[in-house]
């Protein structure tokens, strides 16, 4: 029933950034009027596939998102013990449990 909220909501984080709520913001507003410019110049049923036309360009461009976190909590970790390599999980310290 909500299967197309659920779909947009996806895209929106996909876009935006995970974790990142001014991001989803200006990617809902765009996406909203972007789908209301597809829906009256093609039909209806283009609405949904123009959302997912960019949100695959956003992935293919940018895989964090459009407006992703420059740090992560796990940089915290790798500033304080310089062995630590949190930001490369291949090659992690046992310490940080990373």
């Amino acid at each position: 029933m909500g299967q197309a909220v659920i779909f947009k909501a996806f895209a929106l984080v996909v876009i935006g950034g995970l974790g990142n709520m001014t991001g989803a913001l200006i990617v809902a507003i765009a996406l909203g009027m972007i789908e209301s410019w597809v829906g009256g110049f093609f039909g209806i049923v283009w609405q949904e596939g123009a959302v997912f036309t960019i949100m695959i360009v956003a992935v293919l461009l940018r895989p964090d998102g459009i407006f992703q976190r420059t740090e992560y909590a796990s940089d915290d970790r790798a500033a304080m013990d310089p062995d630590c390599r949190a930001h490369a999980p291949w090659r992690c310290c046992s310490a940080c449990r990373c």
